[in-house]
């Protein structure tokens, strides 16, 4: 499923009126049915409800306006509260007030001197529809739609259904523009937009209906849903008559003294993950421990020059670098060689602060490299500040994929894959869990056993994103969200696997 940005919706929108033979208002017409459609399945019985329609001037407010009239010819009881003057609504807003008018439907028009009549009007609602601000919102919301956000979210036991995106909330990035409304249920025309998926969009609609209202299809999407069935497509059947090195062999460097779990976590995650075998290569001061914690099968060694890595790296599918290391002289030294390998490379954490001074020695890799920063480290590698990555994560992830000729996992609650030309996918995953220490070391293993063992890379990153999204909702369901960690990850691998692969 194709994700838009506010830009591309409205082309689709516009081409579809000039190719169809159709126009705005028909548009607008289609998705307040389209809504109604979504409260009869949802709401029902509808003629027990009274539902409140909140209505501002751009064409999200038109939509709210189209389905009141639609209500009003079901003998729905309704009452509309108008955020702006009649003078201030778009063309095809004061068409449908206009027929609502003649149809004598309850209207009131809201302004800071009547604020009480809108309060009273939304607390004898039952369902309250928000159709205040769309996805161009590009500005804090402040004045009257503030209040009237507020007034919305202060009604706690009533159902809130937004349309297409709850009100306040940015189109382009998810983010709360100030204020927003939190609603039970988005429903969504035609395409899924940025800010239904990414930033603080979960925090603000429970669950979400994408309807189809007759749109066409953009030629370019911002970015693509993750689906399984779409990255999976190529996944061979694993052979019966193979050894352990045709399921990869996978080097794991990482893990400085105080941080020996990060490596133990990311060659766990591997080993579950199906690679055949994996070793760590473990600082002398960090061997002990890295090797009291890892499990029977995790081979573990020391490395006290470059000649002892360049001996582990013998008969190696993948290396995965970074998870728990400290960025100092020997660091450096061992990244630096690791990128001269002519092996594909998952970069972490410690290695990313490194390799931003190593622009051109990652250009001039012949084999993949995956990076999987999250957004403060992102930030870092691209010198600029977080806030700018939540702004604009899709552009920022693009920009580091390219700089660095690499495929970026950018790791916010919605990850991010994208090779920086044309291949950009987001994993939909809502799982408040993985937010806990080890969840990305976790993922870094996972991605590199999956592309240990085939060449079709960013498919492989794509799997290793869903299954670890996948093993997370296995290691929620059995813990809760709260007491998960990252090891839990690693266990709900085998049911993750088991429904992927094998269900």
């Amino acid at each position: 499923m194709d994700i838009l940005s506010v830009e591309q919706s409205r082309f689709a929108d516009k081409v579809t009126v000039e190719l169809c033979n159709t126009n705005n208002r028909t548009l607008i017409y289609k998705a307040a049915s389209a809504v109604f459609e979504v409260l009869r399945e949802e709401f029902a019985p509808l003629y027990t409800k009274k539902i409140v329609l909140v209505c501002g001037k751009g064409n999200n407010g038109a939509d709210g306006l189209a389905l009141a009239l639609i209500l009003k010819k079901a003998n729905i009881q309704l009452a509309v509260l108008l955020a702006e003057e009649e003078s201030a609504l778009s063309a095809d807003g004061r068409h449908y007030l206009k027929l609502l008018r003649q149809v004598k439907a309850d209207i009131q028009v809201v302004t800071k001197y009547n604020i009480s009549v809108a309060e009273d009007v939304l607390r004898a609602g039952d369902i309250i529809v928000d159709a205040l601000l769309g996805t161009g919102l590009n500005r804090a919301v402040s004045g009257l739609y503030q209040t009237m956000i507020r007034l919305i979210n202060m009604q706690c036991d009533k159902q809130v259904l937004s349309i297409d995106i709850p009100s306040g909330i940015n189109g382009n990035n998810g983010r709360v523009m100030g204020e927003a409304v939190r609603s039970g249920l988005t429903v969504v025309m035609q395409h899924l937009k940025l800010g239904n998926v990414l930033g603080d969009a979960d925090d603000h609609t429970a669950h979400r209906v994408v309807k189809d209202i007759g749109i066409l299809s953009s030629e370019e999407a911002a970015a693509r849903l993750l689906v399984w069935k779409e990255v999976a497509q190529n996944v061979a059947e694993r052979r019966y008559n193979v050894n352990k090195y045709h399921h990869g062999s996978v080097l794991v460097f990482g893990g400085s003294q105080g941080m020996e779990g990060a490596a133990v976590l990311s060659a766990a995650a591997a080993l579950r993950s199906g690679a055949g075998l994996v070793s760590i290569a473990a600082m002398p001061e960090s061997l002990s421990r890295i090797g009291a914690l890892s499990s029977a099968e995790v081979m573990v060694d020391g490395i006290h020059d470059g000649a002892d890595l360049t001996a582990m790296l013998r008969k190696k599918s993948i290396v995965v670098a970074g998870m728990g290391l400290k960025d100092d002289e020997r660091a450096r030294e061992y990244i630096k060689m690791l990128l001269e390998t002519p092996l594909p490379l998952v970069l972490d954490a410690g290695a990313l602060k490194i390799i931003k001074e190593l622009q051109n020695e990652m250009k001039a890799r012949q084999q993949s490299t995956v990076l999987t920063p999250h957004a403060g480290e992102l930030a870092a590698l691209l010198d600029i500040s977080g806030e700018e990555v939540y702004d604009a994560p899709i552009d920022c992830a693009k920009q580091a994929a390219e700089r660095f000729h690499s495929i970026v996992v950018l790791k916010m609650n919605k990850t991010i894959i994208t090779d920086g030309m044309h291949r950009t996918m987001i994993s939909d995953n809502k799982n408040k869990g993985m937010a806990t220490a080890g969840s990305g070391d976790v993922l870094s293993g996972i991605i590199a056993a999956n592309i240990a063992a085939s060449s079709d890379v960013f498919h492989r990153v794509c799997m290793g994103v869903h299954l670890h999204a996948v093993a997370g909702r296995y290691a929620a369901k059995v813990n809760g969200q709260r007491y998960m960690n990252a090891g839990d990850i690693i266990i709900g691998l085998k049911e993750a696997q088991q429904e992927l692969f094998e269900g």
